[in-house]
């Protein structure tokens, strides 16, 4: 399923990465599958629990960018329940429309 380094040259050497990925539109169901399933959350749940291990986090005000957020940013969810401040990078419209009705 991976795309090959000169694969990956050829398809974005002319196109803007915010375009994404031909194939997006085909993935974006197995996303909004993935963000229901609890899989992120949990998985936030373990690298903040490393993050605070490797690193003193001071308590109060944490920020956080979450790049790629996709349609249903389970991981902003579950940082905003943890107090984080956090914002969501994500370059297709249609993915940014369907996080912020999701976090509403």
């Amino acid at each position: 399923m991976g795309i090959k380094r000169n694969e990956a040259h050829a398809l974005y050497v002319t196109r803007p990465l915010a375009d994404g990925h031909p194939d997006i539109a085909a993935h974006e169901l197995a996303a909004k599958a993935v963000g229901r399933s609890g899989a992120v959350e949990a998985i936030l749940d373990d690298v903040l629990s490393c993050i605070g291990r490797a690193v003193h986090v001071p308590e109060g005000r944490k920020n956080a960018a979450v790049v790629g957020c996709g349609p249903l940013p389970g991981s902003m969810r579950r940082l905003r329940e943890r107090d984080w401040e956090c914002v969501g990078i994500e370059p297709l419209t249609d993915f940014v429309e369907s996080a912020c009705d999701s976090l509403d």
